[in-house]
């Protein structure tokens, strides 16, 4: 089912990125200066389309396994920068494209027992387009449960109150189909745990 993808991206030094002339580099105007900073990361969004096929195994069907491939379309991006002193003072974020894909693709595989799953995704398409950036491939790694799904209709319930407030005069119809919930007649998915992406080093 339809989903959406959260990815941080966090800089070991005091760097960030910048976009200039349709190429991103490497931002190293706070580590030459001695600023510290205290966060600096690339954030992206994507929403997301699987196509897998799944085998369920054991007396109860607990065991199963799944695989197939993803695609999504990039929905947002930011850096983002935390420092104090006069140079920084606060919170900083730069919206730029960065040359970022704006669809990207991917293999995936989950595997798990009963209400408790592990999911690992590699990204074939590199980060940037091509001459636009690192061709760095990115690579997640998760951990999911499963909860009834009759005991999430109150906080489904609410979601769909949040996305009609945020998307006012939208269609109900339309509404429904963002939802994030992925359910069939008994359970419904939420991951639990951020997934892990690398660091960004290789520039």
């Amino acid at each position: 089912g339809l989903g959406f993808e959260l990815n941080n991206f966090r800089f070991d030094q005091d760097v960030t990125l910048k976009y200039e002339n349709g190429v991103t580099t490497v931002d190293e105007q706070y580590l030459a200066q001695g600023v510290n900073l205290t966060k600096s990361k690339l954030f992206t969004a994507y929403m997301n389309i699987p196509l897998l096929i799944e085998f369920q195994i054991g007396r109860n069907r607990n065991f199963f396994i799944n695989g197939g491939v993803v695609g999504g379309l990039r929905i947002g991006a930011h850096t983002k920068i935390q420092g104090k002193g006069a140079i920084v003072g606060g919170t900083a974020k730069d919206h730029s494209s960065f040359g970022l894909r704006n669809f990207h693709y991917g293999y995936t595989i989950n595997f798990g027992y009963s209400h408790i799953g592990f999911n690992l995704t590699y990204y074939h398409s590199p980060l940037w387009r091509k001459g636009a950036g690192p061709q760095a491939r990115q690579v997640n790694a998760g951990i999911y449960w499963f909860f009834k799904y009759t005991a999430l209709q109150t906080v489904k319930q609410a979601c769909n109150r949040i996305i009609r407030s945020a998307l006012r005069g939208a269609p109900v119809t339309f509404i429904r189909k963002i939802t994030i919930f992925v359910a069939n007649n008994e359970y419904a998915q939420i991951p639990i745990a951020m997934e892990y992406a690398p660091t960004l080093r290789d520039f």
